[in-house]
């Protein structure tokens, strides 16, 4: 009867897709589980991405996608709406630009992006040591000195890149003019007394200087 052939068509279909499921290339381990060398981040492929294109570089340009899945050590409502902590956790999707971080909590953040390939989507467990002594304490809850730990856990798609070449194919000019973009905003957060976040953007400017040679 009717039923009857509607339940075989039924089990063939579950079947051709059990068959399919098992067909599919599995991530490898490598490529499936990542830890950052300070152990600071740990990273999990939930769907691969496109492995032959080149991961982030320094000076790309692209978008985001998240969803947190647990804070710890702040709320989630002063990560998501405190500049002084992060800028790419107040929205989903976002812009990011590597190397253009403020904060220890958005350098983390564009660690993880650099980890994944174009398209990726995985989870990610991210730690960051705040350091009010060297930072003050904006968007912290506390009135000492001693370093916080916060981690945020989230899963992360890395949904488009403009890759940047190698710094080392950069032209001289590209790099000098670089350097002038990451001064002037070492300079603003010295003013501000975020002693440890001025001395990263000063990093990159100095870097970039002293390889723009000839100029």
């Amino acid at each position: 009867n009717d039923t009857t052939t509607k339940l075989i068509l039924l089990d063939s279909l579950l079947q051709e897709k059990a068959m399919l499921e098992q067909n599919k290339d599995p991530i490898p381990e490598h490529r499936r589980s990542w830890e950052s060398i300070d152990f600071t981040i740990t990273k999990t492929v939930i769907e691969e991405g496109d492995i032959d294109s080149w991961n982030p570089r320094f000076g790309s340009t692209g978008t985001v996608s998240y969803t947190i899945e647990n804070v710890s050590g702040i709320t989630r409502d002063k990560l998501c709406s405190c500049p002084a902590l992060s800028r790419y956790f107040a929205n989903s999707p976002c812009e990011f630009s590597i190397g253009s971080a403020e904060t220890e909590l958005d350098r983390q953040f564009e660690r993880c992006v650099q980890a994944c390939f174009p398209q990726q989507y995985a989870q990610f467990t991210m730690r960051a040591l705040l350091e009010p002594e060297y930072n003050g304490t904006a968007g912290l809850d506390v009135d000492g000195k001693e370093p916080v730990w916060i981690a945020v856990e989230f899963k992360l798609k890395l949904e488009s890149v403009l890759n940047a070449d190698p710094i080392y194919k950069w032209f001289n000019e590209t790099k000098l003019n670089k350097a002038k973009e990451f001064h002037p905003v070492g300079v603003r957060l010295f003013k501000e007394k975020r002693i440890l976040d001025a001395f990263h953007m000063f990093r990159h400017a100095y870097k970039l200087a002293v390889l723009a040679r000839g100029i």
